[in-house]
Parts: C-alpha cells; structure tokens; sequence
C-alpha cells in the first residue's frame, strides 16, 4: 500500500504529459532561431544510476549542433530545450520520469507582454529495481525525444532555416 501512495501521484503526472504530447505547431514557429539546453537531473535520480546530467547534455548539444540549431547559453535563455530527469525511492521498485520541454517566449494578448511558455512537450516514465541499470534506456528516450523536437521544429520553420 505504500508503495501504491509514492507512485501514485507519479503515473498521474505521467499520464497527462503523454496525453498532452502533440505539438501545436505554429506555437514551434521562431523563424529558426536557434535552441539552448537546460538539462536537471535530480540528485536521487543520480544517486540511483538512472541518469547523468553531463551524458545527457553532451547528447542534446551534439544532436541540436548536427542539425545547426544549438546556441550556447548566454545572456538570452530562450528559445530553450528543457530535459528533466527525476526518481523516485520506494520499498522494492524505484521509478522514474523523463520530461522534455521547449520554452519560448509567446505574447500574451491581455497583458501584451511576454510570456515563457513550454510549446512542444513530451514525457515517459518507468519502474526498476534496485539492481537494474537503466540509464541505457533513459538515454535513448531522451534522445529519441529531440530526434523527434528537432524533426518538428524543423518542419515548421523549414522557410526560416537554412
């Protein structure tokens, strides 16, 4: 039963980012403007082997660099592909979640002001053991899931970009 209580909340949270997977496509529209990375992986999901903020991160710059959409961070954060890995403990399965997020800056007509807002989700989510590695398997999720941004943002700023 206890067990039932952590993980709970976590397929929940799970269900609805893979119910909300699909992209509003004009809302990946930037006119190619190119895309930095913010990668957290949180501190038990290192602990626990599930994943490696600095693997990750090297993975989404390369793969964002091939397609020529990288920007180092500088003093301008978005747009930004957000990659967030986080774990959770329990009494003989651990679970995960991975989520990927793209954030841009939209105007929001009341204010008419701009607003960061995440426009291209996707999100996953697993349970292991304690003697699983699973790292191997959220690396080709999370890869999978900026195969699949870049592809989109492609194809939507496909004028814009060279």
């Amino acid at each position: 039963m206890r067990l039932h209580l952590y993980f709970g909340p976590l397929v929940f949270a799970a269900t609805a980012l893979i119910q909300t997977g699909a992209p509003v496509y004009d809302e990946l529209r930037t006119g190619c403007r190119r895309v930095t990375v913010s990668v957290f992986v949180e501190d038990e999901a290192q602990s626990l082997g599930v994943a490696e903020s600095e693997r990750l991160e090297t993975m989404d710059e390369s793969r964002l660099r091939a397609a020529r959409l990288y920007q180092p961070q500088q003093s301008e954060r978005l747009p930004v592909l957000n990659v967030d890995v986080e774990a959770l403990v329990g009494d003989a399965t651990n679970a995960y979640t991975v989520q990927v997020e793209f954030y841009r800056i939209m105007l929001n007509p009341d204010t008419e002001r701009g607003v960061a807002v995440a426009t291209w989700r996707r999100g996953s989510f697993g349970y292991f053991g304690s003697r699983a590695k699973v790292s191997d398997s959220v690396q080709a999720t999370v890869s999978d899931f900026v195969d699949e941004f870049i592809l989109d943002y492609l194809r939507v700023n496909e004028d814009s970009c060279d």
